[in-house]
């Protein structure tokens, strides 16, 4: 509840310092940023629903576990801690440029590995 509460206060002081996202320098305008503000809604959404969402299922006796889906979505507020820290925005943004890359190796080892397992089932039969 307190990273909830304090990456609200956070966001909060820098829509008022930048903007929202009319602005020049606003603070949607960076991706980054973006990420930040889905978190931080989605952290909030979960949170004040959790109480009102008890109260349906014990009036209703309904099950609600769809709601539960927005718990999940706070395993991205490590995420959040990379904006700070200069280099590591780096490494993560050179990691996500070399998937392609990194996909393109494994379809060629797919494709070497299936011509051995071809070359193999005819040698042994």
């Amino acid at each position: 509840m307190f990273f909830t509460y304090f990456f609200t206060l956070e966001a909060l002081i820098k829509i008022i310092a930048y903007g929202f996202i009319l602005d020049q320098n606003s603070y949607l305008k960076e991706n980054w940023s973006v990420l930040d503000f889905f978190i931080v809604v989605t952290s909030l959404v979960d949170t004040l629903n959790e109480g009102f969402f008890i109260i349906i299922i014990i009036n209703t006796g309904v099950d609600l576990s769809a709601v539960k889906i927005l718990r999940l979505l706070r395993t991205f507020r490590p995420l959040r801690f990379i904006t700070h820290n200069v280099s590591m925005k780096v490494l993560v943004i050179s990691i996500l440029e070399s998937v392609i890359g990194i996909l393109n190796v494994i379809v060629v080892l797919l494709l070497v590995w299936m011509m051995f397992a071809i070359l193999g089932n005819n040698l042994f039969q």
